[in-house]
């Protein structure tokens, strides 16, 4: 019981998944509030030109 323990202890195989799970979060953290600003933008935009849009159509 002792080896294994010892074993468990030394083993790293789970580290770099740890790591990896952590940077993901870390990305993930950064990416979801540019895109949704990028979202928000891109929607005034597209209001904007479906209102020039509208605008044009009636005083043709």
């Amino acid at each position: 019981m002792k080896i294994l323990f010892r074993r468990f202890l030394q083993d790293t195989n789970g580290v770099a998944a740890l790591e990896y799970g952590i940077q993901a979060a870390l990305i993930a953290v950064a990416i979801i509030p540019s895109v949704t600003f990028l979202g928000q933008q891109l929607s005034s935009t597209f209001r904007k030109v479906s209102s020039s849009i509208a605008v044009a159509n009636t005083q043709s």
